[in-house]
């Protein structure tokens, strides 16, 4: 772990081992997100539609999510009878 300084522009500066380990270039871009409270500084794919891949991933299987709504509509469609 290492302590990284905060400009007064609000500029972060990585540490050299983070930056080489991830591939970081200087100067360069990187994605900064939050994830369960945290905040997290991800660098920029090269390739934006492979690094893209599995943000938008479920976290439920859709055919249980699929299957729970459908017997929910069921049941919605046999009460209004």
């Amino acid at each position: 772990m290492a302590i990284a300084k905060v400009t007064a522009k609000g500029q972060v500066l990585i540490p050299i081992e983070y930056r080489r380990k991830y591939g970081i270039e200087t100067p360069g871009q990187v994605i900064v997100t939050e994830k369960e409270g945290q905040l997290v500084i991800l660098p920029v794919p090269d390739d934006p539609i492979s690094g893209a891949r599995g943000i938008l991933k479920p976290k439920r299987p859709l055919d249980i999510t699929h299957k729970e709504y459908k017997e929910e509509e069921l049941s919605m469609e046999d009460s209004d009878d």
